[in-house]
């Protein structure tokens, strides 16, 4: 039923996908698996229902949100005093090079930077959709 890392092989062609969109000044994420050209229906169909039944789609929703708060200094950063959205992709795409490069290519958070280096409203801006409440101490 679920994917165990001794004896399952996870396939290194991406079949894990994000979409990240700005609504109301807000950042909304969806994950889902698509079947890649040349994958076994029946791999298809065990990552499919380990990604069903552990409710991945949404932890990896709630969990990049909660990670993205932690980025938003950075982002902030990038995005600097001249408003540059390049740089802000330029940082999310190497972010999710670093990611790919240890966890493969299907790693959530890979994913997730790669779909906000695509988003010409998150990198302009639209990642102060993230940024945390500050703490009342």
């Amino acid at each position: 039923m679920f994917l165990h890392p001794c004896y399952d092989v996870i396939p290194e062609i991406a079949f894990l996908r994000v979409r990240a969109r700005m609504e109301a000044d807000a950042l909304v994420l969806s994950y889902r698996l698509v079947r890649p050209a040349g994958m076994a229906l029946q791999t298809f169909q065990h990552l499919r229902n380990h990604f069903d039944e552990l409710d991945l789609a949404d932890r990896y929703r709630r969990m990049g949100l909660e990670h993205l708060g932690g980025q938003y200094p950075a982002l902030r950063r990038a995005y600097g005093p001249g408003e540059d959205p390049a740089r802000v992709a330029e940082k999310l795409i190497e972010g999710a090079e670093d990611f790919e490069e240890v966890q493969g290519p299907n790693y959530w958070l890979a994913k997730l930077y790669r779909a906000l280096a695509g988003s010409d409203d998150f990198c302009d801006g639209g990642f102060e959709a993230v940024r945390p409440e500050p703490q009342q101490h």
